[in-house]
Protein backbone atom coordinates (compact mmCIF):
# COMPACT_ATOMS: atom_id res chain seq x y z
CA UNK A 1 0.00 0.00 0.00
CA UNK A 2 1.33 3.14 -1.38
CA UNK A 3 2.40 5.89 1.43
CA UNK A 4 -0.42 8.28 0.38
CA UNK A 5 -2.82 5.93 0.74
CA UNK A 6 -2.11 6.35 4.81
CA UNK A 7 -3.33 9.82 4.51
CA UNK A 8 -7.09 10.90 5.11
CA UNK A 9 -8.13 7.35 7.33
CA UNK A 10 -8.99 7.83 10.79
CA UNK A 11 -6.85 6.23 13.46
CA UNK A 12 -9.29 3.21 14.09
CA UNK A 13 -9.71 2.42 10.44
CA UNK A 14 -5.61 2.38 10.24
CA UNK A 15 -6.08 0.19 13.27
CA UNK A 16 -8.03 -2.08 10.82
CA UNK A 17 -5.93 -2.39 7.78
CA UNK A 18 -3.15 -3.64 10.64
CA UNK A 19 -5.13 -6.30 11.96
CA UNK A 20 -6.70 -7.43 8.81
CA UNK A 21 -2.66 -7.93 7.49
CA UNK A 22 -2.12 -9.51 10.99
CA UNK A 23 -4.90 -12.09 10.37
CA UNK A 24 -3.55 -13.98 7.22
CA UNK A 25 -0.45 -15.40 9.47
CA UNK A 26 -2.82 -15.88 12.91
CA UNK A 27 -5.24 -17.94 10.97
CA UNK A 28 -2.30 -20.15 9.59
CA UNK A 29 -1.26 -20.33 13.10
CA UNK A 30 -5.07 -21.53 14.20
CA UNK A 31 -5.32 -23.94 11.62
CA UNK A 32 -1.54 -25.22 11.17
CA UNK A 33 0.19 -24.60 14.56
CA UNK A 34 2.85 -22.04 15.29
CA UNK A 35 5.40 -24.72 14.27
CA UNK A 36 3.83 -25.19 10.29
CA UNK A 37 3.60 -21.30 9.85
CA UNK A 38 4.53 -20.10 6.19
CA UNK A 39 6.63 -17.34 4.92
CA UNK A 40 3.24 -16.45 3.44
CA UNK A 41 2.29 -13.55 5.71
CA UNK A 42 5.76 -11.31 4.91
CA UNK A 43 4.41 -8.85 2.61
CA UNK A 44 1.48 -8.41 5.40
CA UNK A 45 4.05 -7.79 8.21
CA UNK A 46 5.50 -5.19 5.86
CA UNK A 47 2.49 -3.71 5.56
CA UNK A 48 1.22 -3.48 9.38
CA UNK A 49 4.98 -2.33 10.00
CA UNK A 50 4.64 0.70 7.82
CA UNK A 51 1.42 2.11 8.61
CA UNK A 52 2.19 1.33 12.63
CA UNK A 53 4.89 3.50 11.78
CA UNK A 54 3.37 5.99 9.92
CA UNK A 55 1.07 6.04 12.30
CA UNK A 56 3.59 6.82 15.50
CA UNK A 57 6.36 8.53 13.66
CA UNK A 58 4.22 10.98 11.16
CA UNK A 59 0.43 10.76 11.93
CA UNK A 60 0.63 11.68 15.55
CA UNK A 61 -0.97 8.98 16.81
CA UNK A 62 0.62 7.86 19.34
CA UNK A 63 0.23 9.59 22.69
CA UNK A 64 3.85 8.39 24.18
CA UNK A 65 5.44 9.97 21.26
CA UNK A 66 3.12 13.00 20.76
CA UNK A 67 2.47 15.24 17.45
CA UNK A 68 6.12 16.08 16.58
CA UNK A 69 7.11 14.76 12.76
CA UNK A 70 10.19 12.06 13.25
CA UNK A 71 11.66 11.79 10.05
CA UNK A 72 14.42 9.05 8.96
CA UNK A 73 17.47 10.31 7.82
CA UNK A 74 17.28 8.23 4.87
CA UNK A 75 14.04 9.75 3.25
CA UNK A 76 15.54 12.99 3.06
CA UNK A 77 14.99 13.02 -0.45
CA UNK A 78 18.88 12.42 -1.03
CA UNK A 79 19.31 16.03 -0.25
CA UNK A 80 21.90 16.05 2.38
CA UNK A 81 25.37 14.85 2.21
CA UNK A 82 25.43 13.91 5.71
CA UNK A 83 22.59 11.64 7.64
CA UNK A 84 22.12 13.25 11.44
CA UNK A 85 19.88 11.60 13.48
CA UNK A 86 17.59 14.22 15.60
CA UNK A 87 16.32 11.58 18.11
CA UNK A 88 17.71 10.91 21.18
CA UNK A 89 18.26 7.10 21.84
CA UNK A 90 15.24 7.54 24.42
CA UNK A 91 12.53 8.89 21.66
CA UNK A 92 14.03 6.18 19.48
CA UNK A 93 13.10 3.25 22.30
CA UNK A 94 10.16 4.85 22.50
CA UNK A 95 9.15 4.90 18.89
CA UNK A 96 10.07 0.96 18.80
CA UNK A 97 8.10 0.59 21.59
CA UNK A 98 4.97 1.80 20.38
CA UNK A 99 5.18 0.46 16.78
CA UNK A 100 5.73 -2.59 18.31
CA UNK A 101 3.13 -2.44 21.00
CA UNK A 102 0.29 -1.23 18.06
CA UNK A 103 1.59 -4.30 16.40
CA UNK A 104 0.83 -6.49 19.35
CA UNK A 105 -2.02 -5.36 20.30
CA UNK A 106 -3.44 -5.77 16.67
CA UNK A 107 -2.60 -9.30 16.62
CA UNK A 108 -4.24 -10.09 19.84
CA UNK A 109 -7.23 -8.52 18.48
CA UNK A 110 -6.81 -10.13 15.04
CA UNK A 111 -6.22 -13.88 17.08
CA UNK A 112 -9.37 -12.88 19.19
CA UNK A 113 -12.07 -12.47 16.34
CA UNK A 114 -10.21 -15.09 14.66
CA UNK A 115 -10.77 -17.93 17.48
CA UNK A 116 -14.11 -16.07 17.98
CA UNK A 117 -15.56 -17.12 14.40
CA UNK A 118 -14.04 -20.32 14.33
CA UNK A 119 -16.50 -21.71 12.11
CA UNK A 120 -16.87 -18.74 9.68
CA UNK A 121 -12.76 -19.02 9.44
CA UNK A 122 -13.15 -22.92 8.88
CA UNK A 123 -15.67 -22.56 6.04
CA UNK A 124 -13.97 -19.62 4.27
CA UNK A 125 -10.68 -21.33 4.53
CA UNK A 126 -12.17 -24.36 3.07
CA UNK A 127 -13.24 -22.87 0.00
CA UNK A 128 -10.63 -20.82 -0.93
CA UNK A 129 -8.37 -23.98 -0.56
CA UNK A 130 -11.56 -25.22 -3.68
CA UNK A 131 -12.14 -22.06 -5.44
CA UNK A 132 -8.65 -20.01 -4.70
CA UNK A 133 -10.46 -16.55 -4.99
CA UNK A 134 -14.03 -15.28 -3.57
CA UNK A 135 -15.69 -11.74 -4.33
CA UNK A 136 -17.97 -10.40 -1.51
CA UNK A 137 -20.88 -11.56 -2.24
CA UNK A 138 -19.24 -15.21 -2.32
CA UNK A 139 -17.89 -14.78 0.86
CA UNK A 140 -20.81 -13.38 2.30
CA UNK A 141 -22.67 -17.05 1.17
CA UNK A 142 -20.70 -18.96 2.65
CA UNK A 143 -20.21 -17.58 5.75
CA UNK A 144 -24.20 -18.19 5.65
CA UNK A 145 -23.51 -21.66 4.60
CA UNK A 146 -24.13 -22.00 1.33
CA UNK A 147 -22.81 -23.68 -1.53
CA UNK A 148 -21.36 -21.55 -4.12
CA UNK A 149 -23.14 -21.24 -7.90
CA UNK A 150 -19.51 -22.15 -9.76
CA UNK A 151 -17.31 -24.73 -10.17
CA UNK A 152 -13.74 -25.22 -8.71
CA UNK A 153 -10.92 -24.27 -11.43
CA UNK A 154 -8.88 -27.54 -12.58
CA UNK A 155 -5.97 -28.18 -11.20
CA UNK A 156 -3.08 -27.98 -13.07
CA UNK A 157 -1.25 -30.88 -13.75
CA UNK A 158 2.73 -30.73 -13.20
Amino acid sequence: MPEEDLYGNTKAQLLARIDVAMGGRVGEEIMHGKEQVTDGASGDFQSATRIATMMVKKLGMSEKVGQRVHNDPAMDGGNSFIQVNDLSPEMQHIIDLEINRILAESYARATEILKSHHKEHLLLSEALMKYETLDKDEIKAVIEGKSLKRNAPEKKKK
